[in-house]
């Protein structure tokens, strides 16, 4: 069949009619039983099911695992074992490692902790390579049932997928991943430990000498520590204490807040606990008003990091601010409600054009200029900041254009309009000469 998961036996031609003479030797209850089709048809037979938290190992996460591998019986049942773990000494490695075949792998990923189950896999992907923790099967096997146990996994995270900043889970938190973790900007508490990376000397302990000290605070998203720890603290639940090795330009670098004795540019270990944090509700359960006050304290927390010169924390402020602002649908009849969302939407789309424009992104720049306009077409920040970029790409008519109608809003600006079209003019000018000279000197 087109649709079968298991390899055609030995001597049956693909198109050809077959006959099938069959016995039912054994089955087992269709919620026990699951097919990983996209993994070459393992078939999985859940024996026992984990407790806890459901989270499954993938790279390079750390697990210890219980392996059984045996043959399939003829009469169904168990089949003749070719490896088995010790109980005392189970396998301990690294997911993504290439330490056991590939159906242990594949397998373990559609596991939870303290879950037992049975795979059912073909002879190729039940065997690994030279250093493989598990043997291959016998050359005679056509297919393989391996028994798992996930006796424990250490959830290890690659934060930024280039192995710069890596999180090691050495304590289970409270609570559910991810849904109980700081995800969003939130306030956090958290004591933590600095370390240098290379001699593992420590630095700073938040806790002080007799570990009393008060919880250390601070606004995810706002660069109040170095990013390499804002970003793993937000994949962390309460309680949870987990070690976060961070390479530049992830940890402290130049930072006032550097721990005396890291020098400048040293890769940094954090052994941090997250003790708790605020918990920000979900907009789907904040009225307009609330919805509204939101996105305007993410616009205010935006400008406060990008007047510091972080351009990249105010961008990802702003753009939330914005997908919280656009979810305000609910504003009856009320006209100066939907004025002020339309008034910060549109004080948002130009922070984002000046920060597009500080990045040589016109076309990005002219975009949120547009989008300001389209919330408020009267907008003067708005139009000066279209024109500002008019005049760099040269479009000079469009530019003049749009800085008359901000001085036409705004007469207070006309004198510096003014002063922004002659410096245009004379930029025009000087290019036309530049332009005419050469002109010249290539045709003597």
């Amino acid at each position: 069949l087109p649709d079968c998961q298991l390899p055609a036996p030995k001597g049956v031609v693909a198109g050809e009619e077959t006959h099938f003479v069959m016995q039912l030797l054994n089955c087992y209850p269709q919620a026990d039983v699951q097919v990983l089709p996209e993994h070459g048809g393992i078939i999985k037979r859940t024996i026992a099911r984990g407790g806890g938290v459901w989270e499954s190992p993938r790279a390079p996460f750390e697990v210890t695992v219980g392996v059984k591998a045996r043959l399939p019986a003829p009469d169904g049942k168990v089949g003749r074992t070719y490896f088995e773990s010790p109980a005392e000494q189970p396998l301990h490695f690294t997911m993504g490692s290439e330490a056991v075949p590939e159906a242990v792998e594949v397998a373990l990923q559609s596991m939870c902790r303290g879950e037992e189950a049975a795979f059912t896999c073909p002879r190729a992907a039940a065997s690994g390579g030279a250093a493989s923790l598990v043997p291959p099967p016998p050359q005679t096997a056509d297919t393989v049932e391996l028994e798992l146990s996930l006796l424990s996994m250490i959830q290890v995270r690659d934060m930024t997928g280039d192995g710069k900043v890596m999180k090691r889970r050495l304590k289970d938190g409270r609570g559910e991943f991810p849904v109980d973790c700081p995800i969003e900007d939130s306030t956090v508490r958290v004591q933590y430990r600095v370390l240098d990376a290379e001699s593992g000397r420590q630095l700073l302990d938040t806790r002080e000498g007799d570990g009393a000290a008060a919880p250390q605070e601070f606004q995810t998203g706002m660069a109040a520590v170095p990013e390499g720890l804002d970003m793993a603290v937000r994949l962390m639940t309460p309680g949870e204490l987990a070690s976060i090795h961070a390479q530049p330009p992830y940890a402290y670098g130049s930072r006032p807040d550097r721990p005396e004795g890291l020098a400048e540019g040293a890769e940094v270990v954090w052994e941090v606990e997250l003790l708790d944090f605020d918990r920000t509700a979900h907009p789907t359960h904040l009225t307009a008003q609330q919805l509204l006050a939101r996105g305007t304290q993410l616009k205010e927390q935006g400008n406060l990091v990008f007047k510091q010169g972080m351009n990249r924390h105010a961008v990802m402020k702003w753009e939330k601010a914005l997908k919280i602002l656009n979810q305000i649908f609910d504003l009856g009849d009320d006209p100066q409600q939907a004025a002020a969302v339309d008034a910060v939407k549109a004080s948002v789309c130009v922070n984002l054009a000046l920060a597009a424009q500080r990045r040589d992104e016109f076309s990005e720049a002219l975009k949120w200029a547009n989008n300001a306009l389209k919330e408020d077409p009267n907008h003067a920040k708005a139009l000066y900041r279209r024109a500002s970029v008019h005049a760099f790409l040269h479009n000079h008519a469009e530019a003049e254009a749009d800085f008359r109608r901000v001085a036409e809003i705004d007469p207070s600006l006309k004198g510096e309009v003014d002063r922004e079209v002659a410096r245009m003019k004379a930029r025009s000018a000087a290019a036309d000469r530049q332009q005419a000279s050469q002109w010249r000197g290539s045709m003597r």
